[in-house]
């Protein structure tokens, strides 16, 4: 059920003006005659590549595809040049013809299939001729080589990542037991520096220390998690910006495209979670109280285990607890500090359904209130505010 959900999900995208950093824009025109004429229509990809296209027109049996004909070689490269996605949720058929090689599940693999063709959406593009090239279209866009041995040798490998600098790397190769870095190692400087310049960067060779205190998201050897460390700066390297405050924005940031973060359809307000508090954080940033709760009640795609960050830091109503979440009959609200709460449940029109004065730990009834999603709203008598996504099922 989740594999026909998500494919259905991703077949809907297609037809929106974006996908995550692919422009739609982009459709191999390869098989399309556009007339014998020898007008100038412009460039658009031919089988992988910006072509320069002539014919009569850009328009075939009444379908026009001036969208994806482009001025010039260089807006159709631009709007052309993602060429990685997973495809684990699409199905090409049960032939045994070699497709090519694409990420399926976030390792480059040999698909094979009757097509690269689903309900007329070309996946071409998305596929390499070998296992390398489907690795550096879908690789990382920059790992942090410190600490990583290449060798004593003197030969000149290029220029990568180290310590948050791109340096000058030599040793006896780009393989460190067994592991090929190549990836990570630039033909010139100005090539590292424009790779390595986002917000993102694998830091899996970085240490931060024995410490609990929460840090955020990162990129840690290809996957987004939760990391904690004795601080964002070593060795005098400050990698803060590489951090992000909930999962979604790692992985739109940082990873080819997945499953979508939620999805509506697999939401039954009627199925029963175990009443066991092992939170976890939603990729939409919202904490539940265990993860059946994340995907049952909040139809959360993925998630990581403990509390979301901004829960951890929120000031000053960090040590405000309000559980279970979803919840049915009875709400607990644990108010250590403030002695007056001001206690609001919107609906999702806005209305106000409860509007209340809390004063310490209570429990709040909600028995009477309907399914669904609403919004709970605290203030304190400073001005502070805290507001939570809250299910009730």
């Amino acid at each position: 059920m989740k594999r026909i959900i998500a494919l259905i999900i991703v077949l809907i995208t297609f037809n929106q003006a974006s996908l995550n950093a692919q422009n739609i824009a982009c459709l191999n025109l390869a098989g399309l005659d556009f007339g014998g004429c020898t007008m100038f229509l412009g460039y658009g990809i031919i089988d992988g590549s910006c072509t320069a296209i002539s014919g009569c027109s850009t328009e075939i049996d009444g379908v026009d595809y001036q969208e994806f004909i482009f001025s010039d070689p260089l807006e159709c490269e631009a709007a052309c040049s993602f060429t990685c996605m997973d495809l684990i949720y699409l199905d090409f058929g049960p032939c045994d013809a070699i497709i090519g090689f694409g990420m399926l599940d976030g390792v480059c693999t040999e698909i094979s299939g009757c097509g690269p063709i689903i309900n007329g959406f070309d996946f071409s593009p998305y596929f390499s001729s070998s296992s390398e090239d489907c690795q550096l279209a879908c690789s990382p866009i920059c790992m942090d080589l410190a600490g990583i041995n290449f060798g004593q040798g003197l030969a000149f490998l290029g220029y990568a990542m180290i310590g948050g600098q791109c340096t000058a790397l030599s040793g006896n190769g780009p393989i460190v037991n067994g592991t090929d870095y190549s990836l990570f190692i630039y033909d010139s400087q100005e090539l590292c520096e424009s790779q390595c310049s986002g917000t993102c960067m694998d830091l899996v060779n970085i240490d931060f220390g024995e410490c609990t205190m929460a840090l955020g998201i990162t990129l840690i050897d290809g996957q987004c998690i939760s990391l904690s460390g004795c601080g964002y700066e070593v060795n005098g390297v400050d990698y803060e910006d590489y951090f992000f405050d909930n999962l979604n924005d790692c992985e739109t940031s940082c990873l080819p495209f997945t499953e979508p973060c939620v999805i509506p359809e697999i939401i039954d307000s009627t199925f029963g979670c175990f009443e066991v508090y092992e939170p976890v954080c939603g990729c939409d940033g919202e904490t539940y109280s265990n993860s059946c709760y994340a995907r049952v009640y909040g139809g959360v795609s993925h998630w990581t285990e403990g509390i979301c960050m901004t829960d951890i830091n929120e000031h000053p109503l960090q040590s405000i607890k309000i559980y279970p979440n979803p919840a049915n009959n009875l709400l607990k609200i644990e108010n250590p500090e403030f002695e007056e709460l001001s206690l609001k449940i919107y609906d999702m029109t806005g209305k106000i359904i409860i509007s209340t004065q809390i004063n310490s730990s209570t429990y709040l009834d909600i028995s009477y209130i309907k399914q669904g999603i609403y919004l709970l709203q605290l203030n304190t008598n400073k001005g502070s505010s805290k507001v939570k996504k809250l299910i009730i099922h």
